[in-house]
């Protein structure tokens, strides 16, 4: 079973890197880093926003804690990766680049998920979604 989660795991990666290319110098600010043009977070559920072929959109969902549960996104997907890549640079758990690549809609989704960090706790809700829809133009 371990085999085959590392298999899957590269597999993601390869098909991540190959939708994705190579990650343009020029694109990025200084210092390496890239500036998003929108930061959506977990107020902007049901949100729609527009941007342009070649904006970066950030996705960030940092894990909340509750007493002694704590609950956590999943990382953010793209419905449609010819409108919205991963860009597969290193971020923070439940935080996402996406780069606008083609023009279209997208919805960017997340789960929020509860993990009990010492019992007896218990998680009383089932997994809340979050999503965002994406116009490029």
């Amino acid at each position: 079973m371990p085999r085959l989660r590392a298999s899957l795991a590269v597999a993601a990666a390869a098909m991540a890197i190959s939708t994705v290319g190579t990650l343009d110098p020029a694109s990025a600010a200084p210092g390496g880093t890239i500036s998003p043009v929108v930061v959506l977070t977990a107020a902007d559920n049901g949100r729609t926003v527009r941007v342009h072929v070649g904006d970066v959109v950030e996705v960030k969902l940092p894990p909340t804690v509750a007493g002694n549960v704590t609950w956590s996104w999943s990382f953010p997907q793209t419905s449609d990766p010819s409108v919205l890549a991963v860009l597969p640079v290193p971020v923070p758990y439940g935080t996402a680049l996406f780069r606008a690549v083609g023009a279209g809609t997208a919805r960017l989704t997340s789960v929020e998920t509860c993990r009990v960090t010492t019992p007896p706790a218990v998680c009383n809700a089932l997994g809340i979604r979050w999503s965002a829809l994406v116009k490029v133009s």
